[in-house]
């Protein structure tokens, strides 16, 4: 099988540096029971190099969070993050000037390593935690509040399959051999009962081989379907 997943593929984030030196992460998916919080803390601490236990994650609070996709077609952890992404990139372009007038160097000498600011020729290595608490300090408050909408610019088609073996006897198509049936279909089909039921209705006619309700060539050597389908 193949699918499309993602859903929606545009995203935002709201990032917030807080007074006692914590940092807020507003998010338009939501979590229901999977650990998305814990990525999207791990995952901002990785591009911005404060620690994952000063993070925290706010979701699903329309008071706060004006838009969100929402969470539904594997696409929170991917659509999110490209919206972290893009909001870092956001954060370190509009530090970088304040930081460089801080080192008295030049703009275009600061760069920003994951997870400090550094210049050739300056001593001062300043963190996003310790930068923004200089800009708090000086009044910069603009520095402490970033936001960014990001798209992704093409999909994920993942895709896989299913095996099963059956022992038949010759002749009368009993099943000598137990075997436990798996299946796996997306969410648009698992959420529509109808196409749920057929989807599972055509697995089993492929794994018992009846002839008389599945059209395709067999082996007659082995009583083995060789491809088959159901006709709905």
């Amino acid at each position: 099988y193949i699918e499309s997943i993602l859903g929606d593929p545009e995203e935002s984030a709201d990032i917030r540096f807080n007074e006692d030196a914590t940092v807020t992460i507003f998010v338009g998916t939501q979590s229901n029971g999977q650990g998305h919080e814990t990525v999207y803390a791990q995952f901002l601490s990785d591009q911005t190099g404060v620690p994952a236990d000063r993070i925290g994650v706010v979701q699903g609070d329309s008071d706060l969070i004006a838009t969100g996709g929402g969470t539904g077609g594997s696409r929170s952890v991917t659509v999110q993050n490209n919206a972290t992404l893009a909001t870092v990139a956001k954060m370190i372009a509009a530090f970088t000037p304040y930081v460089a007038d801080k080192m008295g160097v030049a703009e275009d000498q600061v760069s920003f390593d994951d997870d400090t600011f550094r210049a050739a020729g300056s001593n001062l290595t300043p963190s996003f935690l310790e930068a923004a608490a200089m800009a708090r300090q000086d009044g910069r408050l603009d520095l402490l509040r970033h936001q960014a909408r990001a798209t992704l610019p093409a999909r994920s088609y993942p895709n896989g399959g299913h095996v099963a073996e059956v022992e038949i006897a010759v002749g009368t198509l009993e099943v000598l051999t137990g075997t436990k049936r798996t299946l796996s279909i997306g969410h648009r089909v698992a959420n529509r009962p109808a196409l749920s039921s057929q989807a599972a209705h055509q697995v089993d006619e492929l794994l018992v081989g009846r002839t008389d309700l599945v059209r395709g060539p067999s082996d007659p050597r082995r009583l083995e379907l060789l491809h088959g389908g159901h006709d709905a």
